[in-house]
């Protein structure tokens, strides 16, 4: 028996010599103890030495990981790039809020509001926020959420963009996810 194996089941013998006192929940201890309880899932590693699946990928892993580190940085440019054309190409068609009258302001607004017209005015077009930004893309970090989900899968239907500048960039992020998956490396 070995360090690990003695981590793992030392919080048992502890709630049971504790236990029945009443002060294992009271105890520093007894919450180290608990924590320490997270170790008996370490000892599933310890199956890799003796399963030659797990060893090839290892070792697999061990030997590629240059080429997993450049499609990874790959992955992240892309990323960067699609999510900074998706979020401007939305923007682009935000209406000037700053030039609108009072009454055109609460019409934008009720527009907006109403869920029929799904986030798209039928009188001004794209619905934004006070700062012109896209109400689907409030920042950079929505955009970039939607780039990496089309880049790396079909995306999750969560946020998409509404306009035909949006749209095409996004679909074009999706290509770039396939050729970029697909490279050789």
């Amino acid at each position: 028996m070995n360090l690990l194996d003695l981590l793992a089941i030392l919080p048992f013998w502890f709630d049971v010599i504790i236990g029945p006192i009443g002060l294992h929940n009271t105890l520093l201890l007894g919450k180290m103890a608990r924590m320490v309880r997270l170790v008996r899932l370490l000892r599933v590693f310890k199956l890799g030495r003796y399963t030659s699946g797990v060893q090839l990928m290892v070792d697999s892993l061990q030997k590629s990981w240059q080429a997993l580190a450049v499609m990874a940085f790959l992955l992240f440019m892309c990323i960067i790039i699609s999510s900074s054309a998706i979020y401007h190409m939305e923007k682009v068609n935000c209406p000037r809020i700053g030039t609108m009258t009072g009454t055109e302001l609460s019409d934008y607004a009720a527009e907006c509001a109403d869920a029929y017209n799904r986030g798209v005015s039928p009188t001004y077009g794209l619905c934004c926020t006070e700062d012109s930004a896209p109400v689907d893309f409030p920042n950079m970090l929505a955009a970039y959420w939607l780039s990496m989900s089309a880049m790396t899968s079909v995306g999750y239907g969560d946020i998409f963009p509404r306009t035909h500048l949006g749209k095409g960039s996004c679909s074009v992020a999706m290509l770039m996810g396939m050729i970029l998956m697909a490279l050789p490396i």
